[in-house]
């Protein structure tokens, strides 16, 4: 793998990439509408970092963040053990102690079956929206979720709450793992991927939206994949933390990176195209697309989840920007910090 050193880490393809798998990712070339031919646009894989809102701040929901997604009109995120759900005009620089449905705030805590069974940790996530026949459309966030008991790990699960009101639906469960980071939904494909740690794979998931639709849970696996550099070669990350795609399928966008680790080529944003060969790495602290964070003593800054939303419509506060990634400045013995990075398509490259 060579790389440029700026503006941005750009994998350079020695070899042509493969035929894509037309099965689970959608058409590259065009679309033909009756007597017409057009061409999908080109996948951007730049991107440009435009600065942090919020930065450094405990919001009061900030402590322990883990995951960021939305939907058409709301942000969600995830604490440790805690979903929120923000209007997307609400600021997301003030102070929030608790759920105000008044303002359309909600926050609901792990669910009570999950907790008693060991579960204690959401991980980052996403929303699938989708719409049955004849019923209105629905909104199901799909969290990766961790645990232990008795001092070992269990197998860690799909939570799926309403978007709607965040109530919980159930949970899926995932044998023979442990660690469970994160999940994206691909909308062009609908399909749910989840990231094993265990075995450095990424399974994806065929959700059962009649079930969900009904108020039951169902997952079904279709296949899985191992994250590549440009070449084919294997790329593992050894503290995945978040993933999410475009609307069309085109750009997969990984997290990787610790508050201890300072593996600057494994960590940062990660830029693939839909044969999960990675076209694009983030740099840290300096070029365009920059993932600016300082692990280890005294800030202990660690990387967590992104989304990929358009917020160039002018209804969330100081934000814009298509691409939305989180930093945690864990501050030791201080309370947590939060940054909110955001960055706009770069197609000057």
């Amino acid at each position: 793998m060579s790389t440029i050193s700026a503006p941005i880490a750009l994998d350079q393809p020695s070899t042509p990439v493969e035929t894509m798998d037309t099965s689970l990712a959608p058409a590259a070339t065009t679309i033909t509408e009756t007597t017409t031919t057009r061409a999908i646009p080109r996948p951007i894989y730049h991107y440009r970092y435009l600065g942090n809102y919020p930065k450094d701040r405990n919001t009061g929901w900030s402590v322990n963040m883990q995951g960021v997604t939305h939907d058409e009109d709301n942000w969600y995120f995830t604490q440790t053990d805690k979903l929120w759900k923000f209007p997307v005009g609400h600021d997301l620089n003030q102070e929030v102690h608790g759920a105000d449905p008044a303002r359309g705030i909600l926050q609901v805590s792990m669910p009570a079956v999950m907790r008693n069974l060991g579960y204690n940790h959401f991980g980052d996530f996403d929303c699938a929206i989708h719409q049955l026949p004849y019923q209105p459309k629905k909104r199901f966030l799909m969290i990766a979720t961790e645990g232990e008991k008795n001092d070992h790990k269990i197998d860690p699960a799909i939570a799926v709450f309403r978007g709607e009101d965040l109530s919980f639906i159930g949970h899926f469960t995932i044998p023979n793992q442990t660690q469970f980071p994160w999940c994206a939904y691909n909308p062009a494909n609908k399909l749910l991927y989840a990231y094993m740690t265990d075995e450095g794979r990424l399974r994806a998931y065929r959700p059962d939206f009649i079930k969900l639709f009904q108020g039951e849970v169902g997952f079904s696996l279709v296949t899985s994949y191992v994250l590549k550099d440009i070449r084919g070669n294997r790329l593992d990350f050894p503290h995945p933390q978040g993933g999410c795609f475009t609307p069309d399928g085109q750009v997969f966008f990984a997290m990787n990176g610790y508050y201890k680790d300072t593996d600057r080529d494994a960590c940062g944003i990660h830029v693939f195209d839909t044969n999960f060969r990675r076209m694009a790495h983030s740099t840290n602290g300096y070029g365009t697309f920059n993932y600016e964070f300082h692990p280890g003593w005294s800030a202990y800054e660690e990387p967590e989840g992104l989304t990929y939303w358009d917020r160039n419509d002018g209804r969330s506060p100081q934000i814009r920007g298509c691409l939305h990634a989180i930093m945690n400045d864990q501050n030791w013995p201080s309370d947590d910090t939060f940054y909110f990075k955001h960055y706009e398509k770069d197609e000057s490259l």
